[in-house]
């Protein structure tokens, strides 16, 4: 748990301990040893999205897409700060990793093919590219289904709820960067990724390399 951040945000909250909170709005105990079964239980979303060329359509792509076009001429450290780690709600920077890895692991193939059309992967940037279309616009949209199954709700129930738990998350699951090893992977092959590898030690975040090569950090 980040402390420092518990400390701003009970403050914040009128010194409400943020367990209180976290029980308060419903939020889920989650399983992290079940998560990466859960994952592929709701891939068809994802491969709905993608093989239907309906990213488009979603908010998240929407948002993103105003969000790179107005941080054009900003340095890479100031534009990739204004989304890194906010597109996972309360299950924080540690969940956006594994997600994103576990898209990148599955969808390879098809994700090398929008990176030819896409207009968000084709901009490049600290904010587009693969990186940013992986963790801005596909990472939210897995985490809405979690989030429905969670808490027994709606579509747009749990894209407020993602929202709002923001918080949350950077709280109770933040990921310990200096625990994260690091590994290399090029979307023309994913096998060093082993699908049925439950040890989440390197869940990393895409930091987007030359072309069609991706570190996981």
């Amino acid at each position: 748990m980040n402390l420092r951040l518990q400390e701003k945000f009970c403050q914040a909250h009128k010194a409400r301990n943020a367990d209180d909170v976290w029980n308060d709005r419903g939020y889920p105990k989650i399983d992290w040893s079940a998560l990466q079964d859960r994952l592929k239980a709701h891939r068809h979303h994802i491969r709905a999205i993608l093989d239907n060329d309906k990213a488009r359509e979603s908010p998240y792509y929407k948002q993103h897409a105003k969000m790179i076009k107005s941080a054009k001429g900003h340095t890479a450290t100031a534009a990739g700060g204004r989304f890194t780690g906010l597109r996972a709600g309360y299950y924080g920077s540690k969940g956006e990793k594994i997600i994103a890895e576990n898209i990148v692991r599955t969808f390879s193939d098809k994700l090398r093919e929008l990176s030819e059309t896409d207009p968000i992967i084709a901009s490049g940037g600290a904010s587009g590219g693969m990186s940013g279309f992986v963790h801005a616009i596909l990472v939210p949209e897995m985490v809405v289904e979690l989030i429905m199954e969670d808490m027994n709700c709606e579509r747009d129930k749990a894209r407020l709820v993602l929202s709002e738990s923001v918080d949350m998350g950077e709280i109770f699951n933040e990921e310990e960067d200096e625990k994260a090893r690091r590994v290399e992977v090029d979307l023309l092959d994913t096998s060093i990724l082993d699908d049925d590898n439950d040890d989440n030690s390197h869940q990393s975040i895409l930091t987007e390399k030359p072309r069609k090569k991706f570190r996981l950090a």
